[in-house]
């Protein structure tokens, strides 16, 4: 997100902040009206366009997200990608912050609004603190519990504190959600629907392999490619069989690490792997191994996206179900890896499951065993 982004809003917040202030005599912490509709910000408006840095304390940890070149990162979290629409809600959010009602004084009260200092034990605030590309705070306040009965459309409450002072008020804003790192990171990392997928081979680290294939977009259900002779499937092999690849669809990360931090070593043959291919020429290739020794615990995955040049598909469709031209698909493989190259995903074991069925998962037994 670059200056020209918020460029617009800017000049609209600017406006806003003017029209807030205008006729209010007592500033934040400075008055015992007990309603005031003041910004909590005034000088935030005008400024929005130098914020680099927003951090978020509790009392677990800090998450922190920094601008750069190439949009804003998560610098807890060895800067992966932050949701840019999430870092403006929130720096927007907080130059219309506006005070409603004056609340307590009384420290030994702060606790029933979650408006502790963030360092008090058991404490539930949040410190907020919004700071310029020179290190200077531009906005700084805790945040305690929310109110969503304040109406003002897509506003709602929130009590905050001016760290150091005593006066508590409830504040009308629209924030986005501060729990930890995933508020705020871009958690998809890939989204294949199950239309595009052409056939999804799972791999287990002994090399035995299994596919599921589906030559035409609109067949509702998968085959077993080359099932051996004289196999026979048990009653819901249909069902396991399509539901492989579909962790494509949405798939989402629980945490996120460098490769190099991971300590693992994904090119080894005991890794389990899987390929995804689509009716347009899409390669997904996974490698999947448990993050501990636990196999029902978390597992760490990397990605991998070519193109096949012969994949022959007439594009059809439109949004996440589109069967693309080779031109989006190629620019689709390079968009993934871009984002993808270098990193370890965490997921749960249930989320890949899908990616890990083997032909003995939908093998019948033998007849009298």
């Amino acid at each position: 997100m670059t200056p020209k982004t918020f460029a617009g809003l800017a000049l609209v917040t600017l406006i806003v902040a003017a029209a807030s202030a205008y006729g209010v005599v007592n500033r934040y912490g400075s008055s015992d009206a007990s309603s005031i509709k003041a910004l909590r910000f005034p000088d935030l408006a005008g400024k929005i366009n130098t914020a680099a840095e927003l951090s978020v304390q509790n009392a677990e940890g800090t998450v922190v997200v920094r601008r750069t070149d190439a949009g804003w990162r998560v610098a807890t979290s060895h800067d992966y990608p932050a949701v840019d629409a999430t870092v403006r809600e929130a720096i927007i959010g907080l130059s219309q912050m506006k005070l409603v009602d004056a609340k307590t004084k009384m420290p030994e009260r702060f606790s029933r609004l979650d408006l502790d200092d963030v360092t008090a034990k058991d404490s539930k605030s949040r410190l907020w603190r919004l700071k310029d590309s020179d290190g200077k705070v531009m906005a700084e306040v805790l945040m305690g519990k929310r109110r969503y009965d304040l109406g003002g459309g897509e506003q709602n409450g929130i009590y905050v504190r001016k760290p150091g002072e005593l006066q508590t008020w409830l504040a009308q804003v629209k924030l986005p959600e501060d729990r930890d790192s995933l508020s705020w990171i871009d958690r998809k990392i890939v989204d294949i629907r199950k239309k595009r997928i052409k056939r999804t081979t799972t791999i287990a680290a002994n090399g035995e392999a299994l596919t599921a294939l589906r030559e035409d977009p609109e067949d509702e259900d998968y085959v077993v490619e080359n099932l051996p002779s004289g196999v026979q499937l048990k009653d819901r092999w249909q069902w396991d069989v399509n539901g492989m690849g579909l962790t494509l669809t949405g798939m989402q990360l629980e945490a996120v690490m460098p490769l190099a931090l991971t300590g693992k070593d994904f090119s080894a043959s005991s890794v389990e792997r899987a390929v995804v291919e689509t009716h347009d020429g899409l390669i997904l290739r996974l490698a999947m191994l448990p993050q501990a020794d636990d196999t029902n615990g978390p597992w760490l995955v990397t990605l991998e996206a070519e193109v096949d040049l012969n994949a022959k598909a007439e594009p059809s469709g439109e949004g996440p179900d589109r069967i693309g031209t080779p031109e989006e698909v190629q620019k689709e493989a390079m968009d993934i890896n871009a984002k993808v190259k270098g990193w370890a995903y965490q997921m749960p074991e249930s989320q890949l499951r899908s990616l890990r069925v083997r032909l003995a998962d939908i093998k019948a037994p033998a007849s009298g065993s």
